[in-house]
């Protein structure tokens, strides 16, 4: 288990404000080859930068390194739960920039809840961002109900030509770190 010494590259910008923010499907009309980081991202833990990383990694082979998330929490929109947040997004802008992100692409979520995981991949992932590569952590799910894995995801992938990686969870004293952790943690 590591400790935090204040000098990991999270605060640390490189280049100041270089990273495009997409807001809506239509909005990149020549997304070029990219290398999408997909998951909540929502409190940019060890494990969601493990992920980000594999992304920016992609930009040696002449990758945009992209991260994708939604734009709101389906927890919080399905679920009506209200989650507190980690980090504004403000914060987690600032954050993913620092790391070497070049484009934040916040995902319409009512857009494309009701997408199935093939439709997913291949009408937002590859036609509308240009997606080359995708890596994902184990524990990510998406198409329409949250019923596709991170398995079914690399099938499609591989089925596709796509590149992709899935990266297994980042342990703290033995248990996945996670945002559900994180914040159990901060209210005990």
């Amino acid at each position: 288990h590591e400790r935090w010494d204040g000098k990991d590259v999270l605060f640390q910008k490189r280049r100041p404000d270089f990273m495009t923010i997409i807001t809506r499907l239509d909005e990149l009309k020549n997304p070029g080859r990219a290398a999408i980081a997909l998951g909540s991202f929502d409190g940019l833990h060890r494990g969601h930068t493990a992920v980000i990383r594999q992304a920016i990694r992609q930009k040696e082979q002449g990758l945009v390194p992209c991260v994708a998330a939604f734009d709101r929490s389906p927890a919080r929109v399905l679920h009506k739960q209200s989650a507190s947040l980690l980090m504004t997004d403000s914060m987690r802008r600032k954050v993913l920039e620092g790391l070497g992100v070049e484009r934040l692409i916040l995902l319409p979520f009512e857009e494309i809840r009701s997408l199935s995981p093939e439709r997913f991949v291949d009408d937002v992932l590859m036609k509308r961002f240009g997606a080359a590569y995708v890596c994902c952590g184990f524990n990510y799910h998406f198409g329409a109900g949250g019923k596709a894995d991170s398995a079914a995801l690399s099938e499609l992938c591989q089925a596709r030509g796509l590149q992709s990686s899935i990266l297994p969870a980042v342990l703290d004293h033995e248990r996945p770190i996670s945002s559900t952790r994180i914040r159990a943690l901060i209210a005990s």
